[in-house]
């Protein structure tokens, strides 16, 4: 009888200690992950050893970044605090790039390869339940995605109209787009014993997608072209462009106006998988491998345009085309001739611009984690596309106060060194610290914020490696019952 009693009481510390300390409350990022260099961008990854719960109010994420040009000796914060003199030169107007550069302290790149991004999210009420070993929830979110790759660079080239007569030049590979839309989905995990202490992390986010613009033009291979008096000859080239968007402009009136329809609709999923190995039971710290990929799906447009066309010997002519740089006559409305059009449609078929993401994470202790984490883009077809990135972290967390160290290399080029910050429910932070408060030559913006609830926060028991009850026997005497907390 004795021993059934001791066997209760153990039983019931231990299971009470498992559940008050086995939310995971590391994440300084809440799911879907917002926040853009996604360090626990797994769906698997908010996995706990008993039941506990997360409810995200509202958090946002935006990344900016280009090689192409710079601002000189400027801050973030610094050019937020001139934006109505910037807004003000903008309405005057300027005539041409050398103009652009003196009116806004702009230099130019000697970069060959050209890109610019730009993603920005915004995530609403979502709710994720953790049981023993599965968690579900639901999420909703809106995102804007630019890029532009390899657009000519007004450093390297000079513009159409400085050519000479009959002067060939390069016209390169080269592609943008614009997507925005709205995402809800039901987010599902499992995790399974893989025996010796390790654990085998399941999860996925099923999601369908609103879309409300794309805005796509490509130059799908390298070709030349050449200046002739009224019009410019190209030698094998072909486009594909894109436009289903509410942005509509009167050319009478020379007014734009923007009316956010609904243009295309999908499904999409990401599958994460995790791999985590610890010492024993009782170990706090231990080694997770994962592997995720993202927006896996589609997106179908209508009413708008889809041209698809090549120009086997042709010549792309208007009255006033010679007069700017290659990018300002791309993006006017242009006459071609000798097209040989491959696809013209009202509706097109998008792949979403899917990644791969690949983590490596070791848990020092219940508070101090290392992480490593890349994503790059899946070569789906699709005319959009995300920034990748690699980024390494150091992070340490109590339960109402969290603190992260990323470095991060964006797109394989410039190191970023950030910091982020979480206070109880509020998390603020940034993946490219420097030039967001010293001027310096300014050509990325990070930042991200969130409000969220978990269980954890509301578990004020002090969190140990282990501590002892004590518990009278029958005979008055105390007796210590350790009671191990479990990850």
């Amino acid at each position: 009888m004795k021993d059934i009693y001791w066997r209760i009481v153990l039983f019931v510390c231990l299971f009470l200690s498992t559940n008050l300390s086995s939310q995971d409350y590391k994440g300084l990022r809440i799911g879907p992950f917002a926040g853009i260099n996604g360090t626990f961008s797994n769906p698997a990854y908010a996995r706990t050893s008993a039941t506990s719960w997360d409810l995200n109010l509202i958090s946002t994420g935006t990344d900016l970044s280009n090689n192409y040009f710079h601002f000189n000796n400027t801050s973030a914060i610094g050019l937020l605090n001139r934006r109505q003199d910037l807004i003000n030169k903008i309405e005057t107007g300027v005539d041409n790039a050398d103009q652009i550069a003196e009116t806004f302290n702009i230099s130019y790149s000697d970069k060959n390869n050209t890109r610019a991004h730009f993603q920005s999210e915004v995530v609403g009420p979502s709710f994720i339940l953790h049981l023993n070993k599965w968690s579900i929830g639901v999420y909703n979110k809106a995102s804007i995605l630019f890029h532009m790759n390899d657009f000519p660079n007004f450093n390297l080239s000079n513009g159409i109209a400085d050519l000479g007569f009959n002067e060939e030049f390069d016209f390169p590979e080269g592609d943008f787009s614009i997507l925005s839309l709205a995402e809800a989905g039901l987010s599902i995990s499992r995790t399974i014993e893989a025996g010796n202490y390790s654990y085998l992390h399941i999860g996925s986010n099923l999601k369908l997608y609103r879309a409300y613009d794309l805005i796509s033009a490509s130059s799908e291979i390298s070709s030349t072209a050449s200046k002739l008096e009224n019009a410019v000859h190209f030698d094998d080239a072909e486009f594909e462009a894109a436009y289903f968007s509410g942005l509509s402009i009167d050319t009478e009136t020379n007014q734009t106006t923007y009316s956010p329809t609904q243009k295309g609709t999908g499904a999409g999923i990401d599958i994460g998988f995790i791999y985590e190995m610890k010492q024993s039971n009782f170990d706090n710290g231990g080694l997770k491998l994962g592997v995720s990929f993202h927006d896996l799906g589609f997106i179908n447009f209508s009413d708008g345009y889809f041209h698809h066309f090549t120009i086997d010997d042709g010549i792309i002519s208007n009255a006033e085309f010679l007069d700017e740089s290659y990018t300002a006559e791309l993006l006017k409305e242009l006459d071609i001739a000798d097209k040989n059009y491959i696809e013209v449609a009202q509706v097109k078929r998008i792949a979403t611009p899917a990644t791969v993401n690949f983590l490596v994470e070791y848990a020092y202790s219940s508070n101090l984690l290392f992480n490593v984490t890349v994503r790059e883009n899946l070569p789906t077809g699709s005319p959009v596309e995300k920034a990748s990135f690699l980024s390494a972290s150091a992070q340490y967390n109590k339960k109402w106060l969290g603190v992260t160290v990323p470095l991060s290399l964006y797109n394989h080029e410039v190191l970023r060194l950030g910091t982020g910050v979480r206070l109880g429910p509020l998390t603020l932070g940034t993946d490219n610290i420097i030039p967001l408060l010293l001027p310096v030559n300014l050509r990325a913006i990070n930042f991200y914020m969130g409000l969220s609830l978990n269980s954890s926060m509301f578990n004020f028991r002090k969190r140990d490696k282990g501590s002892y009850r004590k518990e009278k026997s029958k005979n008055g005497n105390t007796k210590n019952v350790k009671c191990y907390y479990f990850d």
